[in-house]
């Protein structure tokens, strides 16, 4: 009888198909979780430049002259929104509505008190951020639900005054 460095000729091919199953299943589930935490990077990455964008906006908004009368408002606000929504589109490379920016000042344009100096504004941005890494398509090749992956809810708010 002959031997095979310790081992019988029927083992080794079990063992080593069994080897190549296991590696395949570690490479997935290491793949996923790759994906998964270069996901949660992005989505902090675009909160934070969703934080930007509402600072930037809210301190070209505290500065704007139209923001001032009822008159030219809503051209103020359209103007703070695009400024906003072109702030996202630089920082994340991806393109916005401008309705996802709402424009607040206080006191409001009717009140006798508002000029640059008393004026409070807040830039409130709600978007839901496209996953830009195909997580969903992933999982559902896999079998699994990818829906809850392809979008991120991602939010922020800043307020501004201007002292004179």
């Amino acid at each position: 009888m002959k031997r095979f460095c310790g081992k019988s000729r029927s083992g080794t091919g079990r063992q080593s198909g069994q080897a190549i199953i296991e590696m395949i299943g570690g490479m997935i589930i290491f793949t996923l979780l790759l994906a998964m935490v270069m996901s949660l990077s992005m989505y902090l990455y675009f909160q934070q430049a969703l934080v930007t964008a509402a600072r930037e906006g809210a301190r070209h908004a505290s500065l704007n002259n139209n923001l001032g009368s009822t008159s030219t408002e809503r051209t103020g606000i359209s103007e703070i929104q695009s400024y906003v929504t072109t702030s996202i589109r630089n920082l994340t490379g991806q393109t916005v509505s401008p309705s996802v920016a709402t424009i607040t000042v206080s006191p409001p344009s009717e009140s006798a008190s508002q000029t640059i100096g008393n004026r409070t504004v807040t830039v409130s941005i709600q978007w839901r951020m496209t996953n830009p890494l195909g997580v969903a398509n992933f999982l559902n090749a896999l079998g699994a639900n990818g829906d809850n992956f392809r979008t991120f809810p991602v939010a922020a708010s800043a307020t501004m005054r201007y002292e004179e």
